[in-house]
């Protein structure tokens, strides 16, 4: 697991309960950085007092990890995707609900789990009903090797099992134009559980302590996802599972799952597009 964790926070409530959630994920001897990104000169005064209170509030719970805290003027998108690094885990909280899936895409979280060089986590700001008990990963068979391995780490931290989800589902329109024998879907189905098994197996290997289940599930990917990670403390996808990556957008499984806005889902890869180097006006200004 990464001991240094990046928090973009801007002050709102979910930001601050995703601030809370990545100190408590963190050993005592981890480095939690706040980023507070201010897009506008003037009021630094009050955003570092709020900074520092947030510091102290945190401290008081966790008093082994060391926390730090700064401000920067800028684009949020921009210094926060500059600031990631492959090292640096970054987590960000989200205010959007499943209700409003429309404006999903626009989103800032979403927008950086797109483009951070580093692993995202988004932290929803809702109290799930119930306390998560597993973790849960979503594999495609393409590059996603090192998702399952991500997935089994968090697992073995957390002392959790991991259910390692497999989805597969025909294209829109293919039952009207050419329904498919019922020796096609058992053919699928073979196909589709051996990629989900060449996964696992992987996972196994490293990790042969770590209790896998696996789970090939004949239905759209999100749908699936969203069944097997009702009770998930931790639900972790590469960022161009289930689609063909467009630039600067997630796959359609990933946005599909942030827009479910249900628990923590950690988002791993390359950055569908590095984010741009800015202007040497546009830099961001270091405040504090």
């Amino acid at each position: 697991m990464t001991e240094e964790v990046l928090v973009g926070w801007d002050g709102s409530a979910a930001a601050t309960r995703a601030a809370a959630w990545a100190a408590a994920r963190l050993p005592g001897r981890g480095r939690l950085h706040l980023l507070r990104v201010h897009p506008a000169a003037g009021g630094e005064d009050e955003v570092r007092a709020a900074l520092d209170e947030l510091i102290a509030a945190l401290g008081s719970v966790h008093p082994g990890l060391a926390i730090a805290g700064r401000i920067e003027r800028g684009d949020p998108l921009r210094v926060l995707a500059d600031a990631s690094a492959p090292g640096t885990e970054l987590v960000v909280g989200t205010r959007v609900r499943p209700e409003h899936p429309a404006t999903a895409r626009r989103e800032l979280a979403v927008r950086l789990a797109a483009a951070a060089r580093g692993t995202v986590v988004v932290v929803p700001d809702v109290q799930p009903a119930e306390p998560g008990d597993r973790v849960v990963v979503g594999v495609d068979g393409v590059a996603s090797v090192d998702v399952a391995l991500a997935a089994a780490r968090e697992a073995t931290r957390l002392r959790q099992p991991l259910l390692v989800v497999h989805a597969w589902w025909e294209r829109i329109g293919w039952d009207a134009l050419l329904p498919f024998r019922a020796d096609v879907i058992d053919r699928l189905a073979t196909e589709h559980r051996a990629v989900l098994d060449e996964e696992a197996d992987a996972v196994v290997r490293r990790f042969p302590s770590l209790e896998v289940t696996r789970v090939a599930v004949h239905a759209p990917a999100v749908d699936a996802l969203a069944d097997a990670s009702r009770y998930a403390s931790l639900v972790v996808l590469g960022r161009h599972t289930g689609a063909v990556a467009v630039p600067a957008l997630l796959g359609t499984t990933a946005l599909g799952v942030l827009r479910r806005r249900t628990r923590p889902t950690m988002i791993v890869g390359a950055p569908v597009v590095p984010p741009a180097a800015p202007e040497r006006a546009d830099r961001a200004d270091a405040v504090v």
